[in-house]
């Protein structure tokens, strides 16, 4: 499993954070897990969040809550500008 570390700002704090390549299938398909570590982020939105990167783009990842939507696109965000990383 490979991993890289991204930052991502969300409510005005940078949090860092390992995101782990569970399963590449070539530069066209990649399942992401991230975990959390900080208990801020465990506690209001869980302990894990698994994302596919799909040519370049993300799987819509359904919420209910804004936050929550804020903080996905937050760290999306930040896996977009390393993505070159992830293949």
């Amino acid at each position: 499993m490979r991993s890289i570390e991204i930052k991502f700002l969300f409510e005005g704090i940078i949090f860092t954070t390992p995101v782990h390549v569970i399963k590449s299938e070539g530069n066209n398909r990649v399942e992401l897990l991230i975990m959390f570590s900080t208990k801020y982020l465990i506690n209001q939105f869980g302990r894990c969040y698994k994302f596919i990167l799909e040519n370049n783009r993300f799987i819509v990842t359904f919420t209910t809550k804004q936050k929550e939507a804020e903080l996905i696109k937050s760290i999306q965000d930040a896996i977009l500008e390393q993505a070159d990383e992830l293949t």
